[in-house]
């Protein structure tokens, strides 16, 4: 993807794009179109397949893998693709969804695996694979779901409940399309308010978050506003520390969105 295709994207309404770190031999393709992506403000997620047939020691290897992919391309969020079944001789079988007590420790460890590296990590899959291969466990229901179900539904609250989600933060409702000439896309359909989160902040970004907050509300030696404040001057405030700070949620929504880069205390 290059830069005219990233304007192109954002231009038909695409605000994130999801790469999946497959094989070493192609890191330079995703580097250069996440670069691109950045610098037109399309924002990036990345994937990584769980490839279960190959045991534990090969998905430890393939996450690890894709993290160091994460933090060098500045991905934030890594969603775990389980969606392929362990057969008993770990063999290959895509069809077959595996066994809890053989995918849950895989899943478990992934997971810490993220987690550990301060990335957030997310669950991709869909109701005909979890509900077998876990024993549809609501072990995971407190990270994001990224969901499979081919409805043509860009909705939601059009899904199909297991793993103790009760709506996903995004749900893949098509696949093989075209779009802004881009061909053989996934399309998803997710909320901002849905899918922004507060990303692990380093120590400096704390600091530097701390005292914008500080300079417009004023913080007392237990933690609570001393003076009033308005979002307003907190952007103001923000921008003065090197925090790039946006006021624009969705209607209804108190949310607000921090832009925060690694330089930040003049």
């Amino acid at each position: 993807m290059d830069n005219a295709h990233a304007r192109a994207l954002i231009a038909a309404g695409v605000r994130l794009a999801i790469w999946q770190f497959v094989s070493p031999n192609q890191r330079a393709i995703w580097r250069t179109q996440i670069t691109n992506c950045t610098a037109n403000g399309l924002r990036s997620d990345a994937y990584v397949y769980l490839w279960f047939s190959g045991g534990p020691q090969f998905v430890r290897e393939r996450v690890a893998w894709a993290i160091a992919e994460a933090q060098t391309t500045g991905v934030h969020r890594l969603w775990l693709d389980c969606e392929q079944g362990p057969r008993d001789d770990d063999g290959y079988d895509y069809q077959s969804p595996g066994s809890p007590d053989r995918c849950l420790p895989m899943i478990r460890d992934a997971v810490q695996q993220v987690q550990a590296a301060s990335l957030v990590a997310g669950i991709y899959t869909a109701r005909w694979w979890w509900v077998p291969a876990t024993g549809d466990t609501s072990e995971f229901a407190d990270l994001p779901l990224w969901v499979a179900q081919y409805d043509a539904a860009p909705d939601l609250d059009v899904f199909t409940p297991f793993g103790g989600w009760s709506r996903p933060a995004i749900k893949q409702y098509a696949s093989d399309a075209t779009l802004a000439g881009c061909p053989m896309l996934d399309l998803n359909w997710f909320e901002e308010d849905d899918v922004t989160t507060m990303l692990p902040l380093t120590d400096q970004q704390k600091v530097a978050l701390g005292l914008a907050l500080g300079t417009v509300f004023g913080i007392g030696p237990n933690g609570q506003p001393t003076g009033p404040g308005h979002f307003n001057d907190l952007v103001t405030a923000a921008h003065g520390y090197g925090l790039g700070l946006a006021v624009d949620p969705p209607p209804g929504s108190k949310r607000i969105v921090l832009d925060v880069p690694e330089s930040l205390i003049p």
